[in-house]
């Protein structure tokens, strides 16, 4: 999937030991996952993507723009075509009731 014109590279970019201990969720109508995201980028960049945002917002925005080059609005629409496929992959899980999944995000 291709972001604007840029894409992110692929790896080797790690989150900041205090940015690294979020654990962000989804829920999907009656069902709720843990994620797991290959890469740091995609994580920081659906963190930045919430409607309301994390108290640590700008420093997750600064990351992803530092590693990638893109703007702040590029980092959150990236953020949103991240969580486009998470809910796809929430929406198509078989999950039973009461438990909660646990879903791997691979790098856009």
């Amino acid at each position: 999937m291709t972001i604007s014109t840029c894409s992110p590279p692929t790896g080797g970019h790690t989150l900041p030991r205090d940015l690294a201990g979020a654990d962000p969720r989804y829920g999907y109508g009656s069902k709720q996952f843990t994620l797991r995201f290959e890469r740091d980028i995609d994580k920081a960049a659906y963190i930045a993507a919430q409607s309301k945002l994390s108290r640590r917002d700008a420093d997750y925005v600064r990351f992803v723009t530092e590693a990638t080059g893109l703007t702040e609005p590029q980092v959150r629409e990236m953020g949103v075509r991240v969580r486009e496929r998470i809910k796809a992959m929430a929406r198509d899980a078989v999950l039973p009731a009461g438990h909660v999944g646990r879903l791997r995000v691979a790098s856009l």
